[in-house]
């Protein structure tokens, strides 16, 4: 399973939706995107970004384990579509969940990413909301159902 990290792992519907008992141990891969700004993405400035990037893997990972799940990660590369396609490519996946902002905080490179992602693969889509209200689930899937 592959988890695009726009936000923070967290909330009992994510370990719902990862821990699924009837299937078994589940390894799971976290991708943490770079999101910077329009403008910081064309001037190369990506130096915030990267950092926000790792302390949200860092914290990511740490609630993994926390609960339990196997999982490792990796700060993607600023372009999203590149940094999805090397993650795919280099650790394969039987299911992707986004976990995203509330849309009034979603970064210039996230809307329409999820419907592009349900085109172009194969494979269940899900996407998952979280902030600081709490997460919420949005179970929109493309491909084979779990």
């Amino acid at each position: 399973m592959l988890i695009v990290a726009n936000e923070t792992l967290g909330g009992d519907e994510l370990y719902e939706r990862i821990v699924q008992p009837e299937q078994g141990p589940v390894e799971v891969d976290v991708l943490a995107p770079v999101l910077t700004t329009e403008m910081h993405y064309v001037m190369s400035d990506i130096d915030n970004a990267l950092a926000a990037a790792r302390t949200r893997l860092r914290r990511s990972l740490e609630w993994a384990h926390e609960h339990h799940i196997s999982a490792r990660g990796e700060v993607g590369d600023p372009n999203a579509t590149t940094a999805l396609e090397d993650q795919l490519r280099d650790f394969g996946a039987d299911e992707v969940i986004v976990v995203t902002h509330s849309p009034e905080r979603e970064n210039w490179q996230e809307p329409g990413e999820l419907e592009r992602l349900r085109r172009e693969l194969t494979i269940p889509v899900t996407q998952v909301v979280v902030d600081s209200a709490g997460p919420t689930s949005e179970a929109k899937v493309n491909g084979p159902q779990p």
